[in-house]
């Protein structure tokens, strides 16, 4: 998901709903829901074709960007590329997914400005704005393509505005 504060639009791959009442939208077509906060409900529209996407197993939504992680464990990322929060080695807005890498990906988090991920071999990464160092980097610099933080059998992580949390399968927490 990827939500726009401005427009209250949220964007997703129409995969994530397989087993939601959307089933006469065509496979691989996206959808766009709009969010009526007043009213609470969404609202479907069609959006943009992405027939080049397998379905997503993984889904995240942070304020500017969302990832996702598809059955063959690619990773994905669209939004505002501010900081380089997309991991596609740019600054770059984009309006549809856009792989990052050709890694295999079994977790992704998005935060704020900022978004860690972890490599099917257990190894921890992060990208994106890195203000008070809250990649991991012992450093301050952004960076807009993911860098390897830790090795190890990582296994759940998750961010916030300014801060990432990471779990290794031994109950190890990083953050």
């Amino acid at each position: 998901f990827s939500l726009d504060f401005l427009t209250s639009r949220i964007v997703c791959s129409r995969a994530i709903f397989a087993s939601t009442p959307f089933s006469e939208i065509e496979r691989r077509e996206a959808i766009s829901l709009v969010v009526r906060p007043s009213a609470r409900y969404l609202r479907r529209v069609t959006c943009c074709d992405v027939n080049s996407i397998s379905s997503f197993t993984v889904i995240a939504a942070g304020q500017v960007a969302s990832a996702g992680i598809t059955t063959t464990g690619k990773l994905f990322t669209w939004g505002t590329g501010t900081s380089g929060i997309l991991g596609d080695n740019t600054t770059t807005s984009k309006s549809t997914p856009n792989q990052v890498g050709n890694s295999s990906w079994s977790a992704v988090s998005m935060g704020a400005s900022h978004a860690t991920g972890i490599l099917s071999n257990g190894n921890l990464y992060a990208w994106g704005a890195n203000t008070g160092g809250r990649l991991g980097t012992n450093d301050t610099l952004n960076r807009s393509s993911p860098v390897q933080i830790m090795t190890g059998s990582w296994t759940q992580l998750a961010v916030g505005v300014s801060h990432s949390l990471a779990i290794k399968s031994d109950g190890t927490l990083w953050g």
